[in-house]
């Protein structure tokens, strides 16, 4: 096995991600415990509410350019769009700075009083953790996989000292918040680290023609991929929002601690799949070659690993929930067992998310996400206004998730097989 891995490039790039990945979610893992015994199923939902307002805009702030950084053959046409990748975050980060400003007395009467103690941290956020997934795609380009590994890392360590240290000590009334940015600042540092040093980046050298044509080449993105992302980190994080304000923050905290212990798995090894994917299915696409084979072989590799875990998580949660964060966190465990199927279909999709992107299908990515984002908040709206029940309506959200996750990689596999 170890010598065929040795052999494989696209097999050597996913271990290294997995391996960085993996000691990144295990710090976080392991940190959990802990955490969920220093703050209160109250202040992880005023943080769920901080990480879903920086993680729809953030998703959104280079307006996708940096999906498209992947794409070009010549080195001077992917420094183009990594220049137009960061002016737009900061662009989009100054924007976001001046409708709080504008609108701050309306988001705290109509959310939540608590909002006011990390509202203004929310632009700073916006733009750290945007420029943080343009250097992630332009290190994928440059196969820097194992410095993406260590920025992972960083990023987790960091956050988790600032959060355990500001609890303990005092330092922060928003502790979980204040970690989270200072975890996505050292990933960031970490990447710019790496190509400064290989001297990768050189926005000098770009001219304005080069610009104007990527821009104009590269124009779906921002035209039709940037709200569908919207869109879609919407409707993944819209139950952060309203699980808050339709029920509690309480309720909120222990939806967001669900998913946190759900995710390790997508995190670990999706996320991970999905970059190295990425980049191979993008370079034999731009070759002429079919990725048919690619698409079936990761897509499936990916259910046979994750099948037997993902079943053990949805009997045996309501003990793990509350032997390992303790007793209070009951209700995150049912909570997993609703979302349970909904999350394995989310660890096998990342081939799917990514060939989208590739086969440049913009159009119906943009139509889907908005058919989504509509059922999963009438979801939400409904089984609320009918039951009042959060467990009926983390459900329906859920059952939403797996409509159309089945919709979707259905889809996408008629679309390869046409490659």
């Amino acid at each position: 096995m170890i010598p065929n891995i040795k052999k494989n490039p696209f097999l050597i790039n996913i271990v290294t991600l997995i391996s960085g990945t993996a000691i990144s979610q295990g710090i976080l893992f392991a940190a959990t415990p802990f955490l969920t015994r220093l703050f209160t199923p109250e202040e992880f939902g005023y943080f769920s509410l901080y990480a879903a307002i920086v993680a729809v805009i953030s998703s959104v702030a280079s307006w996708k350019f940096e999906l498209a950084i992947m794409l070009p053959k010549e080195d001077k046409d992917a420094q183009a769009i990594l220049f137009l990748s960061i002016i737009a975050t900061i662009i989009t980060s100054v924007f976001v700075f001046i409708l709080i400003v504008i609108f701050k007395n309306f988001i705290i009467q109509n959310i939540t009083s608590e909002v006011e103690t990390f509202i203004w941290i929310v632009p700073l956020g916006v733009l750290i953790s945007g420029l943080y997934q343009v250097f992630i795609s332009f290190s994928s380009r440059n196969k820097y996989f194992k410095s993406v590994s260590i920025s992972r890392i960083s990023q987790s360590g960091g956050a988790v000292a600032i959060q355990a240290g500001s609890k303990g000590l005092g330092l922060f009334s928003q502790g979980l918040v204040w970690g989270k940015l200072a975890g996505d600042f050292l990933a960031l540092i970490a990447l710019l680290f790496k190509h400064i040093k290989n001297q990768t980046i050189h926005l000098k050298e770009v001219s304005r023609k080069d610009i104007r044509s990527n821009a104009i080449k590269y124009k779906d993105f921002p035209k039709f991929q940037s709200l569908a992302q919207f869109l879609n980190s919407l409707s993944q994080n819209v139950p952060f929002f309203l699980l808050t304000t339709l029920y509690s923050p309480e309720t909120a905290g222990f939806y967001m601690l669900a998913s946190r212990i759900l995710f390790v798995p997508t995190a670990l090894i999706g996320r991970s799949t999905r970059e190295v994917y990425y980049q191979k299915a993008s370079e034999m696409f731009a070759n002429g070659e079919s990725i048919k084979n690619l698409y079936v072989k990761t897509t499936t590799g990916l259910a046979k690993l994750g099948i037997v875990p993902f079943i053990l998580v949805g009997i045996f949660a309501q003990q793990f929930f509350t032997i390992f964060l303790g007793p209070e966190w009951l209700v995150s465990g049912k909570f997993a067992q609703l979302v349970i199927a909904w999350s394995f279909l989310g660890f096998i999709n990342p081939p799917t998310t990514m060939t989208i992107y590739i086969l440049g299908l913009q159009r119906f990515s943009l139509k889907f996400e908005s058919f989504q984002v509509v059922f999963r908040i009438l979801s939400i709206y409904l089984t609320f206004h009918a039951f009042n029940n959060e467990y009926i309506t983390v459900g329906a959200y859920a059952s939403v998730g797996i409509i159309f996750n089945i919709i979707w990689i259905s889809y996408c596999y008629t679309k390869v097989k046409a490659t």
